[in-house]
């Protein structure tokens, strides 16, 4: 705004003049759909919460820690004896 006249100032680059597009006013909050609350009904029907009990995923990637590091040693002690 200029504070002389009160009138709303256009900010313009020199040698643009005329160059800037007009835009349209933002949307308000007013203007936005209103987003309604979860029901009772819908509150209650919950996924139920996952089992913190990580033993049996642990079991099975130590399973398969120690059969690929038999597998490597199996293949490593014959890699060794051909070489010999």
């Amino acid at each position: 705004m200029d504070i002389s006249t009160g009138e709303p100032v256009q900010a313009v680059a020199s040698g643009q003049a005329g160059m800037m597009p007009e835009r349209s006013a933002p949307a308000l909050a007013d203007d936005a759909p209103a987003v309604s609350a979860p029901n009772d009904r819908a509150s209650a029907m919950k996924a139920p919460k996952p089992s913190k009990d990580l033993t049996g995923f642990f079991a099975i990637g130590f399973l398969i820690n120690v059969v690929a590091i038999a597998a490597f040693l199996y293949w490593a002690a014959g890699q060794w004896r051909r070489r010999r």
